[in-house]
């Protein structure tokens, strides 16, 4: 008889034991994982704010085109800038293989870029170039379509 118990209370024993370590190991787990979850996120935290620009309406944009520390950028065809383009435009042709380059060369990091295309793809891409290299860009939502909506004159040569 007083064998079964004591075999009872070892197996007893034994299952405490493990579900001891069991709790253990999950606190260690969770706590991994928590810090795993705080890293990332501040991860994600410091690249968006790092690599964002704005996009503003067609009032927005032109008040602040105005500015001395705002570079005006074109980044449509040269056919489609010699048709029309806003005055004082800067063309860099987004489609050109050499865009990047030419944007490092010819741009001052230390100005707001200010960007747009016919209707805002090719802007919002160029953007987004633009700020992994480190500009602070501004881009008119919408493109030069908007513009044109909205009865503003566009300088033709």
């Amino acid at each position: 008889d007083t064998g079964i118990y004591k075999r009872a209370l070892i197996s007893l024993s034994e299952m405490h034991n493990r579900i001891r370590h069991m709790k253990r190991h999950s606190r260690i787990r969770q706590f991994a994982v928590l810090i795993a979850f705080a890293f990332v996120t501040i991860w994600l935290a410091s690249c968006h704010n790092s690599q964002s620009y704005r996009d503003v309406d067609t009032d927005t944009f032109l008040s602040l085109i105005e500015s001395d520390s705002i570079v005006l950028l074109d980044v449509r065809t040269p056919q489609e800038y010699e048709k029309g383009h806003l005055k004082g435009a800067l063309l860099l042709n987004f489609q050109d293989s050499t865009f990047l380059q030419r944007a490092q060369y010819e741009l001052n990091p230390r100005y707001t870029i200010a960007v747009y295309c016919k209707s805002g793809g090719r802007s919002s891409a160029a953007a987004t170039l633009l700020t992994k290299e480190g500009f602070r860009v501004i881009n008119l939502k919408g493109g030069l379509q908007q513009l044109k909506n909205n009865s503003i004159l566009i300088s033709m040569p």
